[in-house]
């Protein structure tokens, strides 16, 4: 094996970078529908873990038990930044 040597990188690895650069907007371009999805996911998941917190973490991160019930209520398409205000 005298001739040069490829080094390839596994399927996952590929796929993973793949879909970790697919979430950042290209500069100019509006956001495709995978990054859409995928900030999507991001806040219904730290929705979901702000109503799972206890009574003395909300304390320790300053959020009263109602606004952490009114933020995990809201609808999964209200991104923070997009609420249609000013």
């Amino acid at each position: 094996m005298d001739g040069p040597s490829t080094v390839t990188e596994p399927k996952e690895k590929k796929m993973s970078a793949s879909l970790a650069s697919a979430g950042a907007p290209v500069r100019g371009r509006r956001p495709g529908l995978l990054s859409r999805l995928l900030a999507v996911h991001a806040v219904w998941r730290e929705r979901r873990a702000l109503a799972d917190l206890d009574d003395r973490a909300l304390r320790d991160i300053g959020v009263s038990r109602g606004a952490a019930r009114d933020e995990a209520a809201r609808p999964i398409w209200e991104l923070p930044g997009h609420r249609g205000i000013g």
